[in-house]
């Protein structure tokens, strides 16, 4: 008697799911999904989102934080600084047993990944910030309900001494012989009570060589070293973290092992062209952003990180397919125990001016506490601003100061 009560179950369940996916309506170009009309679209959505997108939107629209406009796609143009180093350089770059890159100048080093490690450098070498930047921004926390609990504003200094293509030098800063890949500077400009920490990090380009990473806490009047595990601490009580930035900021290592799980479309953010953007009032919308939407093709790349001691055991990244600068879209991070932890997620930029694919807004969400953040900046590029003064930690205490 009780299997057959599981066996009417089984098939009652499968009748509701194939009913389910009958009903369902197709996500095409031209149509609104919004809080009336959400639930006749979900199987398609959940298809059609990564994850932790889907809990997030699906979120959204229940609670009318949003609606989702899906546009008919737009052709995004690949930046040709960054194109032209592609096609020059990438014969000569191959990965070492170990993960390490070689042979690399600027550019993608593989325009045709075929392997999951392959497609992680790409990702990684991304830019979606220009090669001497000045970027203010504010960070927004917004709580499990939606409303925002505070905000506090930054100016990040960043500047690559490799992978140059549209800022002379090009290519690499000369002298830098291969060592440093970037250096930034962070300082925290308001409110009063977090006003003044600073953080300082120099990356090196050796897999085996640790970044050198530093922050000046004013109310202790310190100067901090940081170690590994610090860069995934949040920032300042937000859901940030320095290894999250552009979705994935993470430093590649020898542990990690990559696999490609496959290449299929996605309902995905739209990119913003030229002076398109929509204002913050206009884009944050509860704990979800309020963007028009596309179906594009994106890589899904798993990165097992194989070190018990990291802040996660395995990030899922989804990445541009066809624009030829493998922009990061999405990011899915499991802890320890395999949960789904976190997400990221990146609203991209094209500027002729930067001639780069830039993230304009990201959004940060811890889906243990439902807690999210923020982080909406513009790029600001003039290199006789970026000085190489900006970065140490002499000029950090001045800013703080």
């Amino acid at each position: 008697m009780k299997q057959i009560i599981q066996s009417v179950c089984f098939i009652l369940m499968m009748l509701f799911v194939l009913t389910s996916s009958l009903l369902a309506k197709e996500i095409k170009p031209g149509i609104v999904i919004t809080q009336k009309n959400y639930k006749e679209y979900l199987p398609e959505l959940k298809r059609m989102l990564c994850p932790s997108m889907f809990i997030a939107y699906s979120e959204g629209l229940e609670k009318g934080w949003i609606t989702m406009p899906v546009k008919e796609t737009a052709k995004v143009p690949t930046p040709p600084g960054f194109w032209e180093a592609t096609q020059k350089y990438s014969s000569q770059c191959k990965v070492l047993p170990d993960n390490q890159l070689v042979g690399y100048v600027a550019g993608s080093p593989f325009p045709q990944p075929k392997k999951g490690i392959e497609l992680a450098w790409n990702g990684f070498r991304t830019r979606s910030i220009p090669d001497d930047a000045i970027i203010p921004g504010v960070f927004h926390l917004i709580n499990k309900h939606g409303k925002e609990e505070r905000s506090f504003s930054w100016i990040l200094y960043k500047k690559f001494w490799t992978g140059r293509t549209h800022i002379p030098p090009l290519g690499e800063i000369p002298d830098n012989n291969g060592e440093i890949e970037s250096k930034e500077s962070l300082i925290i400009t308001s409110p009063f009570d977090v006003k003044g920490f600073i953080m300082f990090r120099v990356r090196y380009w050796d897999l085996d060589k640790p970044d050198d990473c530093y922050s000046y806490l004013p109310a202790l009047r310190r100067i901090r070293r940081l170690t590994g595990s610090d860069v995934t601490d949040p920032l300042l009580g937000s859901d940030a973290t320095p290894d999250d930035f552009q979705v994935w900021r993470q430093k590649i290592n020898s542990k990690m092992t990559f696999k490609i799980l496959e290449v299929r479309d996605f309902l995905t953010s739209q990119y913003y062209q030229g002076n398109k953007n929509p204002s913050e009032k206009d884009l944050l919308k509860g704990n979800c952003l309020q963007v028009d939407w596309e179906i594009r093709p994106l890589y899904v790349l798993e990165i097992m990180e194989n070190d018990p001691d990291y802040a996660y055991s395995k990030r899922v990244i989804y990445i541009e397919k066809n624009n030829r600068s493998f922009c990061l879209v999405w990011g899915d991070n499991y802890d320890q125990n395999g949960r789904l932890f976190k997400s990221d997620e990146q609203v991209s930029n094209y500027n002729p001016q930067t001639s780069i694919h830039g993230g304009r807004v990201h959004r940060y969400r811890n889906l243990l506490t439902s807690h999210g953040t923020h982080l909406v900046f513009e790029f600001t590029i003039d290199g006789t601003e970026c000085p190489m003064e900006k970065f140490s930690i002499k000029h950090l205490l001045k800013g703080a100061r």
